[in-house]
């Protein structure tokens, strides 16, 4: 059993999901959302497959939205940092809370 936040931090490229969905029951686990079931049935697999290509436009959109942005203050004259540590932090957080009780 492979637990998983939710299916946009699994990953956000549909491509990358089904295979490693693929992988994952090849080897004779499944997949488990701590936000939303997946039956394993025709009509869990289009959910899967719609939310999956959900959280691809959403990965498309915020690199959109950040290239936009990082142009607008080069433009500017300010400079961009990325905090990492506070970044991990919150993911941390997240984590936890998302999958806390199951």
């Amino acid at each position: 059993m492979l637990i998983i936040a939710n299916l946009s931090r699994f990953s956000r490229d549909r491509e990358h999901q089904s295979a490693i969905k693929k992988r994952v029951q090849a080897a004779g686990a499944r997949l488990v959302f701590c936000d939303m079931d997946f039956d394993d049935t025709p009509e869990g697999d289009l959910a899967f497959g719609i939310m999956g290509t959900f959280a691809d436009y959403e990965r498309k959109v915020i690199k959109d939205r950040t290239m936009k942005g990082r142009k607008r203050r080069a433009q500017e004259g300010l400079q961009n940092f990325l905090h990492a540590r506070r970044a991990s932090a919150r993911a941390v957080g997240v984590l936890r809370s998302t999958c806390s009780g199951r």
